[in-house]
């Protein structure tokens, strides 16, 4: 095998990855001028690190089975040995700390004159969001073709979210009019007697006209907290944005209010004109959920112990003190076909795609500021554990857990790092990881105190680098108040420790990607959001040639030969013969040379068994 850098992509159009252009900086981060004598120790380890040859890779899908189906049998083997103490802390612990809770908090409100009022237990996933995110502030912004007041805005959310009842007369979102407050035992949900709409949906006294002033305006509002005495929400109303005069509703909330994928549901469902949704694919449940259920409580405590005693990550980007101030910035509009494409060629999915791509881009960020080698670092990715039921109401609230994956960043090549990617991306989406780091966030948050549970919490999942969501909007375009709907963006603030988000959000034919950064950390990120955007173009160059099912015209061409044989073909549309199809008529040939007196009176085409095998050896990732 060569030491080409390059080799990993020659066999799918010779691309190099170096060899794209890359832009210049505008600012430099903390490690390429520090001054501290340790932080200059790092940057050196990782500067020098030495260069190691990128070892033979294959598609997931053509790995062999037999290891991996013993490695999950002793796996099995070793979980079932932390069985019962599973059960026991399930069983018994659980619901006992629950009723002590909650005798608790009704004791203390009652003392406090407060029985009757028509507060509500807050979940114990409301808590954890909470305790984990107090600084964190989730922003969404949808750009609406023409001008809009705030006026109108006021009257279009009474009447379809914060006024909006259902048959029996209850509010079917309460959580609009309702604050978080703390108890004894937790936090619940009470209603706000002094609530005002004119509070939580105003136009700012900040004149924004342009992209370079609403990127400048958000970075701001990324650490400035929300009021905790009213509602944990407000919209912004930004009239006269830019050279059309469009509006844009800036949307900020806490993260347990709601998260990404509840919001734009809702949005879509009830805020926008047309209310077209398309099915979400639960990751758990529906007639998988006995299954998992049994897989979370077999292997649950294993899983536990070993999220505990994962290696942080080291790296240039997680290291330094967060600064406490935050940079926001998006990219341009990439075509969802585009990725469709790549994904299909590639045999894998669209996340696949865009994650390699968010991992491409750090390869080259690392780069770029001397660190020729980098090394591989982790993400938190936020799945989604909702049981999708058909005409289910759609409800606020978080039901998501945080699952831990690699990123390949130290792999060279984008299409080995894109099989990579696949193979992390399917461990976690096969995985008891989600459910179980779900069920032991709450468990904790229920058996232990506040602050012993949030370093548990913490331990769990904030030994990575950073957080990578992923919001799948509407696949047409909507309108509000009959007027166009060109832009929906989303946000989410990192957790804890991190200093760096990655949000992917799909609207219409359109595919965009929003980073929130510490600047300690990238004080320029809408120079990883060029990086994304090469790292897409790059993997579109390389796969330019290669085909999926429909591309290429099927012509049936007759040819009399000498024993009066009829071949059929797939030819280009200019005309020429598929190189794939031309190596299975050499191959067939051969062997009809071997036994000259058979005649085919019919036509002849390969197998779909023969195309198959054909095709998977084209796609080892090597240039050998």
């Amino acid at each position: 095998m060569s030491d080409d850098k390059t080799h990993s992509n020659s066999h799918y159009g010779g691309v190099s990855e170096e060899s794209t252009s890359v832009p210049t900086l505008s600012r430099t981060p903390w490690f390429a001028e520090t001054e501290c004598p340790a932080d200059m120790l790092r940057f050196k380890q990782l500067s020098n690190r030495p260069y190691t040859r990128t070892r033979r890779y294959r598609h997931p899908d053509d790995r062999a089975m037999l290891p991996r189906l013993i490695a999950n049998l002793l796996y099995i083997a070793f979980s079932l040995a932390f069985l019962p103490i599973t059960l026991f802390l399930c069983l018994c612990v659980l619901p006992l700390a629950t009723f002590f809770r909650r005798l608790a908090s009704c004791l203390h409100r009652c003392r406090q004159g407060r029985c009757h009022q028509g507060s509500q237990w807050a979940s114990v996933t409301d808590t954890y969001w909470m305790h984990s995110s107090m600084d964190s502030v989730v922003q969404s912004t949808v750009m609406v073709q023409s001008e809009l007041t705030s006026s109108v805005v006021q009257t279009i959310a009474n009447e379809r979210l914060i006024n909006s009842r259902s048959k029996n007369g209850k509010l079917i979102f309460p959580r609009f009019t309702q604050r978080l407050i703390p108890t004894v035992s937790g936090y619940e949900w009470e209603q706000d007697s002094f609530f005002a709409i004119d509070n939580h949906i105003y136009t700012p006294s900040s004149v924004i006209v342009d992209i370079d002033g609403l990127r400048i305006y958000m970075s701001e509002l990324a650490t400035r907290l929300l009021a905790t005495d009213r509602p944990l929400w407000e919209l912004q109303v930004i009239p006269n944005f830019g050279e059309s005069r469009d509006t844009i509703l800036l949307y900020r909330y806490h993260p347990a209010l709601s998260d990404g994928i509840s919001t734009m549901r809702l949005a879509v469902k009830h805020l926008f004109d047309s209310q077209i949704m398309s099915p979400m694919k639960p990751r758990v449940g529906g007639g998988s959920l006995v299954f998992n259920s049994l897989r979370v409580l077999v292997c649950g405590l294993l899983v536990v112990i070993q999220c505990l005693f994962q290696s942080p990550d080291r790296n240039v980007l997680r290291g330094p003190p967060l600064s406490g101030t935050r940079s926001i910035a998006w990219s341009e509009a990439i075509s969802f076909q585009t990725i469709s494409r790549i994904s299909h060629v590639t045999r894998s999915t669209v996340n696949d795609v865009v994650v390699c791509c968010i991992t491409g881009a750090l390869r080259s960020y690392l780069q770029t500021h001397g660190i020729p080698n980098p090394t591989k670092l982790h993400a938190i990715f936020p799945m989604d554990l909702r049981i999708d039921v058909p005409n289910e109401a759609i409800s606020m609230g978080t039901d998501f857990s945080l699952a831990r994956m690699e990123l390949p960043v130290h792999t060279e090549g984008a299409i080995p790092r894109l099989w990579k990617v696949k193979h992390h991306m399917d461990e976690v989406k096969s995985s008891t990881v989600p459910s179980v780091t779900c069920l032991a966030t709450r468990l904790l948050q229920v058996i232990l105190p506040e602050k012993w549970s949030d370093a548990v919490c913490q331990l769990l999942v904030a030994k990575v680098t950073c957080i990578v969501t992923n919001v799948p909007g509407p696949s047409s375009w909507v309108s509000l108040a009959n007027n166009e709907v060109r832009m929906i963006c989303h946000w989410m603030s990192p957790i804890y420790n991190l200093g760096l988000s990655f949000n992917v959000t799909s609207y219409g034919e359109e595919v965009r990607l929003s980073i929130v950064s510490d600047n300690s950390i990238v004080p320029d990120p809408e120079f990883l959001c060029i990086l994304f955007k090469k790292q897409v173009d790059l993997l579109t160059k390389i796969l330019e040639g290669r085909r999926i099912p429909g591309e290429h015209v099927k012509i049936y061409q007759t040819h009399e030969e000498d024993d009066g044989d009829m071949i059929s073909g797939d030819f280009d549309e200019d005309g020429s013969l598929d190189p794939l199809e031309e190596e299975i008529r050499s191959t067939r040939s051969r062997s009809m040379s071997l036994f000259p007196q058979q005649t085919v009176s019919q036509k002849v085409k390969p197998s779909k068994k023969m195309r198959h095998s054909i095709a998977s050896v084209t796609y080892t990732a090597t240039g050998t």
